[in-house]
């Protein structure tokens, strides 16, 4: 089974994180590539980000990336304190992104994402988008009428729902499991370090209460490479979920890429 990896970065100069940036210079591609084969990982989903200014024009560097490696579906950043316009979605869908990430930090920003005008609407439907949310769990219900409005699209909430540390995990997770009743929602299973150190416990039981509300087919295994390393190795990033159905490893994602179409009108 060749595996699909819902959640990568990947910066001209790497990510800087806790120990400086590991891989500089493009250097990330490479590894990621070594892990590949390891791993047998086939597709990624390459979630684009331009919040902090070490990060800037990441959207301009994965275009660069993709006509030659077709292993990588990547996402454009999409700032949440204004919505894009229609041309700026339609220059994406053309150099190959199949969709785009959100990073929502406060309630200000969700509701500015909430009032994203129709044709932002109808453009990310048309392309049946993949859309990447980085929420904090109790600010995805405020963002339920705008999830509605997207019944075309695949939204794929990222890191568990974001619910905190595991101390908190089990109250903070109800808005998350709340989403599931809109069928184009899903969740990624990725994160895990956010909650507590490697071996995560009581992941377990945050993962059976997210099997239980969205079943197997919108759940998603992903990695967050390279930032995940700052904690855990690699492997440890498939580990704690070793047992749950195989569609979250790999068919889900490759279903939700391969309703993307190629190239734009």
């Amino acid at each position: 089974m060749k595996l699909a990896d819902s959640h990568i970065h990947l910066f001209r100069n790497g990510y800087p994180g806790r120990y400086g940036s590991l891989f500089p210079k493009g250097g990330e591609v490479a590894v990621y590539e070594a892990i590949r084969q390891v791993h047998g990982i086939g597709r990624a989903l390459v979630v684009g980000f331009e919040g902090e200014p070490w990060s800037r024009r990441n959207n301009r560097y994965l275009a660069t990336l993709a006509p030659s490696h077709s292993w990588m579906a990547p996402l454009a950043f999409c700032p949440a304190s204004r919505a894009p316009r229609r041309e700026t979605l339609l220059s994406w869908w053309r150099l190959g992104f199949v969709g785009i990430s959100i990073y929502v930090s406060n309630l200000y920003e969700a509701e500015m994402i909430a009032g994203w005008p129709a044709d932002i609407v109808k453009t990310l439907n048309d392309r049946r988008a993949i859309i990447s949310m980085n929420c904090p769990s109790e600010q995805g219900e405020k963002l339920r009428c705008f999830f509605e409005r997207l019944g075309n699209t695949r939204i794929l909430l990222s890191h568990l729902g974001l619910p905190g540390t595991m101390r908190s995990a089990p109250k903070m997770l109800k808005p998350v499991l709340g989403l599931a009743t809109i069928p184009h929602v899903g969740v990624k299973l990725s994160g895990g370090y956010a909650c507590n150190d490697f071996p995560h416990d009581g992941l377990r039981a945050l993962v059976g209460d997210l099997l239980q509300s969205y079943g197997g087919s919108r759940l998603y295994w992903g990695s967050d490479f390279s930032p995940a390393l700052d904690c855990v190795t690699f492997a440890q990033t498939i580990e704690p979920f070793r047992g749950i159905p195989e569609e979250i490893f790999s068919r889900n994602l490759q279903t939700a890429i391969s309703r993307v179409p190629q190239g734009v009108s």
